[in-house]
């Protein structure tokens, strides 16, 4: 499930280059501590995604809003995608 998993231990001595791949690759990385819960990194902007999908999916409003807002924001990602290039 997860693309990149570590140990604390590896993911301590390799913090730059852990955080590196993450961000290149916008994946998440789970870390492992024996005796611990495991913990997860992703990139903020992933995050957010989530957490927005999430609080669109509770809504009390019906819920094909939600795919009309994730077909609203390819559109916007499409055209600005067209204006930068």
């Amino acid at each position: 499930m997860f693309p990149i998993s570590t140990s604390y231990t590896d993911a301590r001595q390799n913090l730059a280059t852990l955080l590196n791949r993450i961000e290149q690759e916008n994946a998440i990385a789970l870390i492992t501590r024996r005796g611990h819960k495991d913990i997860a990194i992703l990139p903020a902007d992933e995050l957010t995604t989530i957490l927005e999908s999430l609080h669109l999916l509770r809504c009390d409003r019906p819920r094909f809003n939600f795919f009309q807002l994730l077909c609203f924001r390819k559109k916007f990602e499409q055209h600005l995608f067209l204006l930068v290039t």
